[in-house]
């Protein structure tokens, strides 16, 4: 039962998807190792261990979530899934146009610029998706295909 609740949490908003882009545990692992490698080397220096452990359990929760971040396509919607949060889906029909530029993302409580596209809404409002995916030009070439501004 657990299990299904995490699974229909981490697949939320694949539904009728006709393709998914998901951000891939490869380079995480690898920054997991590098974190672990400090955490390790603090062991030594640090009298209060348990700061140390409770650092390793947030950093891995935080990198196994991170491993979720996903941009979904549907015929007539966009879906951004980021790491903890609810999936957000943007009718394609919306989009009034495309940027591409730079967008905000938190990670471990830092926030930290990545290469992003802005989706410009026909209401005025605009949504930030990150590009720091594997298949970034192909992320943006669907994206702007999906839009009608690119070829």
């Amino acid at each position: 039962m657990a299990f299904d609740l995490i699974k229909v949490w981490w697949r939320a908003g694949e539904e009728n998807a006709t393709a998914v882009y998901r951000l891939g545990f490869r380079r995480l692992f690898v920054e997991l190792i590098v974190v672990y490698l400090l955490i390790g080397l603090c062991w030594a220096f640090v009298p209060q261990r348990w700061i140390i452990v409770g650092a390793a359990m947030w950093t891995l929760f935080r990198m196994l979530a991170e491993g979720r971040r996903a941009i979904i396509f549907r015929p007539d919607a966009i879906t951004y899934r980021p790491p903890l949060l609810s999936p957000r889906t943007i009718r394609v029909g919306d989009i009034s146009r495309v940027q591409e530029g730079r967008v905000w993302l938190t990670f471990n409580g830092f926030a930290r610029p990545r290469a992003g596209v802005n989706l410009m809404l026909k209401d005025g409002d605009a949504f930030g998706i990150p590009l720091d995916f594997p298949d970034r030009e192909e992320i943006l070439r669907r994206i702007k295909l999906a839009v009608g501004t690119g070829s």
